[in-house]
């Protein structure tokens, strides 16, 4: 597969004669997968290994003032993952998913070149960013017919081990712990999905989670990250006619 090439179009991209052109990326990858039916259709799993080799592999970079996209010559991704969903009973599912992963830079992810920039030789031996090890999905759902009316409950929770949160490694400060996040659904409305009423809420236990660092400009030494949004509570209304 591939992914096309570009320009980075800031103003300042071809300052002082810069090339703002990044070039495609380029992914050799092979997988292989197995997908299995039990109990009647009931308990069914999917299981996966892959290898991905990524040539002039895109990065996107935040320098606090803007995002500019340059290319790798070469990273890597290699791991596995499984996933069960199962019918318990006619009113209770649920669902499990684990993914181990080793996405990374090769320690000659410059090609060895001794020209290489900065920015791409620094990546060397280091994982992709946002690229946990383990990232584990578990989802307990319940639905039951009332008459002509439908009630469900459902709640979801993902867990990812440690990641870095920065472009270039390095930073104690990037590094964003293990986390999870938990959410919950419940619905009343129509069988025929005529009207729906549902009351939810996102990342329950309110967990703070950086998902990208970058160095603060014009004060030297300082890092500031975006965060992901909150705990969240909402009304959901739903009609189709």
């Amino acid at each position: 597969g591939f992914k096309s090439g570009g320009f980075n179009l800031d103003a300042t991209a071809a300052i002082g004669g810069a090339d703002p052109r990044f070039r495609a990326e380029i992914n050799d990858s092979v997988e292989f997968g197995l997908k299995t039916r039990t109990m009647d259709n009931r308990i069914r799993t999917t299981t996966a290994v892959w290898q991905y080799d990524l040539k002039d592999f895109q990065v996107l970079e935040f320098t606090g003032v803007q995002f500019m996209t340059f290319n790798v010559p070469s990273a890597q991704s290699q791991g596995m993952e499984f996933e069960l969903d199962a019918y318990l009973t006619t009113d209770w599912t649920m669902n499990f998913g684990y993914t181990h992963a080793k996405s990374e830079y090769p320690d000659d992810c410059d090609g060895n070149n001794p020209a290489a920039a900065a920015s791409v030789s620094s990546l060397c031996g280091a994982a992709l960013t946002n690229s946990p090890e383990n990232a584990v999905t578990a989802g307990l759902g319940y639905e039951r017919q009332l008459g002509d009316r439908l009630f469900f409950l459902a709640s979801n929770l993902r867990w990812v081990s440690e990641r870095r949160t920065s472009t270039q490694p390095g930073l104690d400060f990037d590094i964003s712990d293990s986390n999870h996040r938990l959410n919950m659904r419940a619905g009343y409305g129509s069988d025929d999905g005529s009207w729906m009423v549902e009351v939810w809420s996102n990342n329950i236990t309110d967990e703070r989670v950086r998902n990208l660092t970058f160095s603060v400009p014009l004060r030297a030494g300082a890092r500031a990250s975006f965060i992901e949004a909150p705990r969240t509570v909402g009304l959901t209304v739903r009609t189709n006619f």
